[in-house]
């Protein structure tokens, strides 16, 4: 009788300990999920804005352009 209730004690120490890994683990794979998610969310912004920054370069580009473009039509009208 006493080695079956040897037995049982370490199933049942065995059953809380897997159930205290699982629960860590569920744990350290949601902070990584979370951490995935953080660093896509913030190369995304990174991305955005960057565009807007080039965008915004090209339509000033664009105006100096048609600005010097205009200069030049008006200086050559004189």
């Amino acid at each position: 009788m006493p080695l079956s209730n040897l037995k049982a004690e370490e199933a049942k120490e065995a059953t809380w300990e897997a159930g205290r890994g699982a629960v860590i683990g569920y744990i350290q794979m949601s902070a990584m999920i979370m951490g995935g998610m953080l660093e896509a969310d913030n190369r995304m912004r990174m991305y955005e804005q960057r565009i807007r920054l080039q965008n915004r370069r090209l339509r000033e580009q664009a105006k100096w352009e048609r600005y010097e473009q205009e200069f030049l039509e008006q200086k050559s009208e004189k």
